[in-house]
């Protein structure tokens, strides 16, 4: 391995932050930022660029091949997982916290997506089969923007403190997924324009960032759709360009978005590790604890029926069972948890609870799961053929 993937390793990077946080409190420096400041800085600064280089460098072929099964991952098993994880997390915090239903669906919600970033970082260096990488990639992809839209309704009831019916939950859900498709599209096909003019390679890899920056602040903040998803469709309509230009340009989008992510991710755990608060993590240990088992309990028993389902409902072909744990293995944790922390309403009873979880979760997920996961896959590769 090469020793700069060491040094941007997710897992270095949070203890990192984490100690420099620590080291700075020791002398003297407040280093509690306020979460307004965390979440403009992740969500407006760094997601947009690590979502579009995923889009951008995509295997498209890989991708249309396992659609289906990278949908059934996404949506249908990424349902079960929130309400088998919510029932767990209701049935151990729900009296003794006063931690209602309502706050264990969003605790499910905010912790059933996988971070692409990660995901990437950890699992795209072991040189696992193009499928699995494919689908661990589709996953966490597709699967973070819809929980992000899932989230996004449960919080507008949280807020308003009262349902939606069934008819208001299917508008807003498809004014944000529909209204982020349609500025992804518009955006992306503008952006080709653009780029069609643009001579030299470097100007067409400035184009393609600020055409991410300002494709995501003009769905999420000017026009109140999704703009995750207008950010994913804008990078895989320049993926196919990519696939069609010259090969010089096409390396220079490819070394350029690639460094351009792997730094926007290592703000991003630096980021996550300085923003920890650890005597919060110490006085709710028991309900972190009890939503690491959840969270795993519910990943594992539904992929495990989910993999069987997809094996022998209809024609589709059975996953190999070195697929089937790799794929439930890649349920790593990460930023996105914490961005949806970030909106969550200050004065519910519960908030304190769900920021304590949810940071409890991501941190075994990064500080435990990761370095054992990337140990354990490192170990069973086979080495590659000279």
């Amino acid at each position: 391995m090469h020793p700069l993937r060491w040094v941007l390793h997710p897992t270095l990077l949070v203890l990192t932050g984490f100690l420099l946080a620590q080291g700075l409190q020791s002398l003297g420096f407040n280093t509690r930022l306020d979460w307004t400041v965390l979440y403009a800085l992740a969500w407006y600064g760094l997601l947009p660029l690590i979502v579009y280089e995923i889009a951008l460098r995509l295997n498209a072929e890989g991708l249309f091949r396992n659609l289906g099964l990278i949908v059934w991952l996404a949506i249908p098993l990424l349902l079960a997982q929130v309400g088998v994880a919510a029932l767990l997390l209701y049935a151990g915090l729900g009296e003794a916290q006063a931690f209602p239903l309502l706050a264990a669906l969003l605790t499910a919600t905010f912790l059933v997506a996988n971070s692409p970033a990660v995901v990437v970082r950890v699992f795209e260096p072991l040189h696992l089969p193009a499928r699995s990488l494919a689908l661990l990639k589709g996953e966490s992809l597709f699967g973070s923007v819809f929980a992000l839209i899932l989230a996004s309704l449960l919080l507008q009831v949280a807020q308003q403190m009262e349902p939606l019916n069934s008819l208001q939950s299917f508008v807003y859900f498809t004014k944000l997924f529909a209204g982020g498709v349609f500025v992804g599209l518009l955006a992306g096909l503008l952006g080709l324009a653009v780029l069609h003019f643009a001579r030299f390679p470097v100007l067409r890899g400035l184009l393609s960032v600020i055409g991410a920056y300002v494709t995501f602040i003009a769905a999420d903040a000017l026009l109140e759709v999704s703009g995750i998803v207008a950010v994913l469709v804008a990078g895989l309509v320049l993926n196919a360009y990519r696939q069609r230009t010259d090969l010089m340009s096409r390396r220079w989008l490819d070394t350029q978005w690639r460094w351009t992510a792997r730094l926007a991710s290592a703000f991003m755990f630096l980021l996550l590790g300085f923003s920890v608060y650890v005597p919060i993590l110490l006085e709710q240990w028991q309900a972190v604890l009890w939503g690491i088992m959840g969270v795993l309990l519910a990943r594992w028993v539904v992929l495990a029926g989910g993999f069987w389902v997809y094996g022998n409902v209809g024609k589709q072909p059975a996953l190999k069972l070195n697929e089937q744990i790799t794929l439930m293995l890649g349920g790593i944790k990460g930023m996105i948890s914490i961005l949806l922390v970030f909106a969550l309403p200050v004065d519910a009873d519960y908030s304190y609870t769900i920021q304590a979880v949810v940071y409890g979760v991501v941190l075994a997920s990064l500080l435990v799961q990761v370095p054992l996961v990337h140990g354990w896959m490192w170990a069973r590769r086979k080495p590659m053929p000279k």
